[in-house]
């Protein structure tokens, strides 16, 4: 009988520890808003807040993250890039701000002057180009983008859908 009062005891115990254990634990959003009030300026830690709200699809909280990051570190092409994917995809969905599509533009654009050999900033801004049927844009960026990296499946069909577009069937099947 002893055995089972201390058995329960010791349960019961362990139980009550286990709640204020996770009573106490805080999500890893409220630990990285912490560590960002106490360093504002830490790219790393606006980044990683981000990136997190953008797994939650929470893309509008990410955006503010990334201009922040923007704002202090003007000159780094990934920035300028993941705020430009953003309102891409926020550009998107229905009732859309109409300058988000300039927006992408505007950034996709300063990340490739910034560094003309990326690869994902030329294949996006040939993306909104398509969105936008001008095609034979969305081609030039399209190939640029494929001449610093030919291995891209979706760069390749989103070409040949653009010289589709324009009538160019040979072109388009060779992108296929």
């Amino acid at each position: 009988m002893m055995r089972k009062i201390a058995f329960f005891s010791v349960l019961l115990l362990c139980a009550c520890v286990g709640d204020k254990e996770n009573n106490t634990e805080k999500s890893e959003i409220v630990l990285l808003t912490e560590a960002i009030q106490k360093e504002p300026t830490n790219t790393i830690l606006l980044l990683d807040r981000a990136n997190y709200n953008k797994e939650l699809n929470n893309l509008e909280s990410a955006l503010f993250d990334l201009n922040q990051c923007v704002q202090l570190d003007s000159l780094n092409p990934d920035f300028h890039y993941s705020v430009a994917e953003i309102y891409f995809e926020l550009s998107k969905k229905p009732n859309a701000n109409v300058k988000y599509p300039s927006l992408v533009k505007h950034h996709l654009t300063k990340a490739i002057v910034l560094n003309d050999k990326d690869m994902r900033s030329q294949a996006l801004l040939g993306e909104l180009m398509l969105a936008y049927a001008k095609y034979k844009e969305a081609i030039d960026c399209f190939n640029a983008s494929l001449k610093i990296e030919y291995n891209q499946e979706k760069t390749h069909m989103l070409m040949g859908y653009a010289f589709k577009q324009l009538g160019q069937d040979d072109n388009a099947i060779n992108c296929f």
